[in-house]
């Protein structure tokens, strides 16, 4: 049998006693220990989430054709197409999912060319609102408004929002159209 110092037990006491302290110390109003079934709990949850991965691909229309690669010899009046495709990989639907994109600057967005299954809307103030329609409103000549279609061009950000639900092992893509400025 090992026989221990009266020293050695008092430093095994104090160190049990300085643990059993710290993980019942509080930290924001919650315990330690408290905290460690929290985020236990939390990490299982996360374990159980949605998880979309998603790719965006630029191509150039070339005639009738669509190149991929690189994009950086565009040039003003190319018509460039963006493809978003994604998968849900995690175990769990993502329901009420969106997808929003940015109108790229020198280039303007061409009408009606965003397609996917989902509902698409645009905004034309730099994503603070989004309408299937966006409209404008313009002085006429005696003083009064009007409200009009905004022109395409007008474009700031595409928006697609999944009335269905994404179910795990799902695919999704959603496309538009640029022009080159």
């Amino acid at each position: 049998m090992t026989r221990f110092s009266t020293a050695t037990k008092r430093f095994a006491l104090v160190a049990v006693t300085t643990g059993a302290i710290a993980l019942m110390a509080p930290m924001n109003q919650i315990p330690l220990l408290g905290q460690l079934f929290d985020a236990t709990a939390a990490i299982a949850q996360n374990a159980q989430r949605p998880d979309v991965k998603l790719n965006l691909a630029v191509e150039r229309r070339d005639g009738d054709n669509w190149q991929s690669g690189s994009i950086n010899n565009a040039r003003p009046g190319d018509v460039l197409r963006y493809s978003l495709k994604g998968k849900n990989q995690g175990n769990r639907a993502a329901n009420n999912f969106t997808l929003t994109q940015v109108i790229p600057s020198r280039t303007t967005y061409v009408a009606q060319s965003a397609t996917g299954s989902a509902q698409i809307t645009f905004s034309i103030d730099k994503g603070k609102t989004y309408s299937a329609q966006p409209m404008i409103v313009t002085k006429r000549a005696d003083g009064t408004t009007e409200s009009r279609p905004a022109p395409a061009e007008s474009y700031t950000h595409v928006r697609w929002k999944f009335q269905n639900a994404i179910e795990p092992g799902a695919n999704l893509s959603a496309f538009y159209q640029v022009r080159v400025r």
